[in-house]
């Protein structure tokens, strides 16, 4: 964990699985306490999805142990920030005025109810980043994502919300690109000692681009899928590592009852 928080410091999160979701989303970093409440929510059911507002990520954001997310540190709005070193993962998320740009009202239009959950469970932690583009996310996100799941008539997800033991962030396309990585998907920081992804041998820098052979778009994508299987169920991650894909089962294990994206 504590390499996610140092290499999210500084970088700029990026637009979620459900997520996705990323669940996913990716972001974004890792750690944030639950939330009390969403500020300013207008919708009845934000009550409920407030108690599970812990971390997340939407399209880039670094995220700690399955997607807890931790404020980013204040950055440019370059891409990458100046302190996350080129040999990071973390090099490959987006930055916050990309981030930014992606909150509209049709990034949400066509998600689920369980992607929106995530989306949401990432203010706190943009709120919470010191850095004035990102609390304009969280800003935009409070409105937007609010609107969509009252417009849906969306209910807190009664999902298990395991865990692997996996820190991620969403992939910027255009760096991943130039990278020559997958322009989709969600890449490992991290795995935590003894965890299911650790065990499964999953290793930094691998790329997950499906779970169960959906197709993962960005971190809020990836809490979203992940949040649906069963504990003690497996899942297989579809997996690309230097030019290689593979396909990794790795199992579900419980979450944090209080804060059960961890």
């Amino acid at each position: 964990m504590s390499d996610a928080i140092k290499y999210a410091s500084g970088l700029a999160l990026a637009a979620s699985l459900l997520g996705l979701a990323g669940c996913a989303g990716d972001n974004t970093a890792s750690g944030v306490a639950l939330a009390a409440s969403m500020m300013g929510a207008d919708v009845g059911m934000l009550g409920p999805v407030a108690e599970m507002a812990a971390g997340a990520y939407v399209a880039s954001a670094v995220v700690g142990s399955d997607g807890e997310t931790t404020a980013p540190a204040p950055a440019t709005a370059s891409s990458p920030a100046p302190n996350i070193p080129s040999s990071s993962p973390a090099s490959l998320a987006m930055n916050a005025s990309k981030t930014l740009s992606l909150e509209t009202p049709e990034r949400y239009r066509h998600k689920s109810c369980a992607y929106i959950e995530v989306a949401l469970r990432n203010i706190p932690a943009y709120e919470a980043s010191g850095d004035p583009i990102w609390q304009q996310v969280a800003t935009n996100r409070k409105a937007i994502a609010n609107q969509a799941w009252g417009d849906k008539g969306c209910q807190r997800a009664n999902f298990p919300w395991g865990k692997i033991g996996i820190g991620l962030h969403t992939l910027d396309p255009q760096l991943a690109q130039l990278r020559s990585f997958p322009t989709s998907g969600v890449v490992v920081d991290s795995t935590l000692p003894g965890s299911s992804a650790q065990q499964a041998g999953m290793l930094p820098w691998d790329v997950v681009i499906a779970i169960d052979d959906q197709p993962v778009a960005d971190h809020e994508d990836f809490m979203a899928q992940l949040g649906r299987a069963a504990i003690g169920s497996s899942i297989t991650l579809k997996t690309w590592r230097a030019g290689t894909y593979s396909s990794i089962p790795v199992v579900v294990a419980a979450g944090d009852a209080q804060n059960a994206a961890k």
